[in-house]
């Protein structure tokens, strides 16, 4: 049978138009839905799956309505109508892409949101002259796309080379830590949120606002609470390691498991992946499932529209199956919440092997971007810059949200039978921040980033309000003392139970973005503010201490 050269051409001709077509209107979106390496490590696979799974597959189904079309409708009117109406569509996506990546282009866009509609009257006059273009021009669009179809393959291959480098992961990392502890211990879950302030969540007195968040305010009934917590740092990573090398000293009566939802803390403690901590963080959720695939294609498709427009879209994406429907990443991919990671966590708490088990926990919550409304549905995002109050009013939804968390998280040790017993640490490592953390020179530090709530439950402990002075610094004297262990000789802190309190400053210190320097705060006692009282030209260690050099 003769081979049919002709039909042969035809065919890769509409195949590299497609391809094009469907590179030049997605691939950014793609590329941008990467998170920074500092929220996920993503798998080499995952990328290679999300990369085909985006290009390729639009590709191949385009082509195969296009060839169909052309199939049924002899005179080619079908096929040529499809083919406008694809490309139109990708040089919406492509100015889209320009709106959002490229700086004069985005500049404009601010600008013309200063004026109501504007915007939206720009986005219909670029779509309506593109749409007239491809209906006078169709034969010079699709010469350009053919033409563009080398550069597609090109821009393909580097979003491979690109994207591949962030996916490296230690290969101990997924090892099981050895079983060593004791199971006749009770277990304790250590949970640290994020961003969360002391003011959100308490009333005017000071107590937990069983109003707004009756499940914090329900275990606060049975812990011990802390009205004057504080933070001694102003960034996450050199607050939640030390948090969790305070729990491997619980070791070895104790396994300990972290379920950290912050990619750069645990690479802070990857050495002790698999020997010291069995890790189960975001890394874990990303390289043992297929679900982050699907968040990086939904993050890519939520590019797309506008921000007005995301809530309907997410609507239309829950009920489509999507239980989160927003991709759980603000902007720029540091910081991530997975429902995943959560119920993970959930299914992992066992009454056959919680006992002599420390949990860490850390979900990335209340953080900002305030995405999540209160029942866990997608949310307006928010800008730090924008207004205060809807920021605050973003802030308290997204805490109702992580509050019915925590109802869950109660529950599931009452289902299974290790409430009474559980011993629980939950705090934040630092308030509201409303400044810029990449830290260049001192800033004003308030209560509403330093104060934090603590509540812990222990058996034995009686529920109580408690107005000590404790600082993060207190943390592993605490933890240790409340398991009935002896803290290392020149450790650093006091417990907050102790008898001989310390009378002591409230500290806060501020690392430089590159942490060689620092700035030290003193609260007040007086006024309660927070003031600059030393700048020093060293970093600080992951317990927020000065240290002559960098992180540890």
């Amino acid at each position: 049978m003769p081979v049919n050269r002709r039909a042969i051409n035809a065919f890769a001709r509409d195949l590299f138009i497609m391809f094009a077509a469907v590179t030049l209107g997605t691939l950014q979106f793609i590329e941008n839905s990467l998170p920074g390496p500092g929220a996920v490590r993503v798998p080499g696979r995952t990328i290679d799956v999300v990369i085909l799974g985006g290009i390729l597959i639009p590709t191949l189904a385009l082509l195969a309505i296009d060839r169909l079309l052309a199939a049924r409708d002899r005179s080619g009117r079908s096929a040529r109508r499809f083919r406008m109406g694809v490309f139109a569509v990708a040089l919406v996506l492509f100015c889209r892409q320009l709106q959002l990546y490229f700086g004069p282009v985005n500049a404009l866009t601010s600008t013309l949101e200063a004026v109501p509609l504007l915007p939206v009257l720009a986005f219909a006059a670029v779509t309506a002259g593109i749409v007239v273009a491809c209906r006078r021009y169709p034969e010079q669009l699709q010469q350009y796309f053919l033409m563009a179809s080398p550069v597609a393959l090109i821009l393909v291959g580097l979003a491979f080379v690109h994207m591949s480098p962030k996916s490296e992961l230690p290969g101990n990392y997924d090892t099981e830590a050895p079983q060593t502890g004791n199971p006749e211990l009770p277990p304790v879950f250590l949970i640290t949120f994020d961003e969360l302030a002391f003011s959100l969540v308490s009333d005017d007195e000071g107590q937990p606002d069983a109003s707004r968040y009756p499940n914090l305010a329900a275990l606060a009934d049975d812990s011990v609470w802390f009205t004057n917590a504080t933070t001694n740092n102003f960034h996450t990573p050199l607050i939640l390691p030390g948090f969790a090398r305070a729990a491997a000293e619980l070791r070895p009566d104790y396994d300990v498991v972290l379920y950290d939802q912050f990619s750069y803390v645990e690479e802070l403690l990857w050495d002790e992946c698999g020997t010291v901590y069995t890790c189960r963080g975001a890394n874990h959720l990303a390289a043992s499932g297929p679900s982050l695939t699907k968040q990086l294609l939904t993050r890519a498709f939520f590019e797309v529209p506008p921000a007005d427009a995301k809530p309907l879209v997410g609507e239309v994406a829950g009920f489509l199956g999507y239980d989160h429907p927003y991709p759980h990443t603000d902007p720029l991919g540091i910081h991530t919440f997975m429902p995943e990671t959560f119920d993970e966590f959930m299914s992992d708490i066992r009454a056959e092997e919680a006992g002599g088990t420390v949990y860490f926990y850390h979900p990335l919550l209340p953080h900002f971007p305030f995405v999540y409304s209160a029942d866990g549905s997608l949310a307006t995002t928010y800008d730090k810059g924008g207004d205060p109050e809807a920021l605050w009013a973003a802030y308290e939804q997204q805490m109702m949200y992580t509050d019915s968390l925590i109802g869950r998280f109660v529950e599931r040790l009452r289902s299974e039978g290790l409430y009474e017993d559980a011993i629980i640490v939950l705090t934040a490592d630092h308030g509201l921040r409303r400044a810029d953390t990449e830290v260049t020179e001192a800033i004003e530090i308030t209560d509403e980033t330093a104060h934090v709530p603590l509540l812990i439950k222990a058996p034995g402990l009686a529920p109580a309000v408690s107005d000590v002075d404790y600082q993060h610094m207190d943390y592993g004297a605490t933890l240790l003392d409340i398991v009935g262990m002896e803290p290392a000789a020149g450790a650093r802190g006091v417990s907050a139970f102790s008898e001989q309190r310390p009378q002591r400053d409230k500290m806060l210190f501020l690392g430089a973005a590159n942490n060689t320097r620092h700035w030290v705060y003193r609260r007040e006692p007086g006024t309660g503010a927070w003031e600059i009282i030393e700048y020093v030209e060293t970093g600080l260690d992951t317990q927020g201490a000065p240290l002559a050099g960098v992180i540890d």
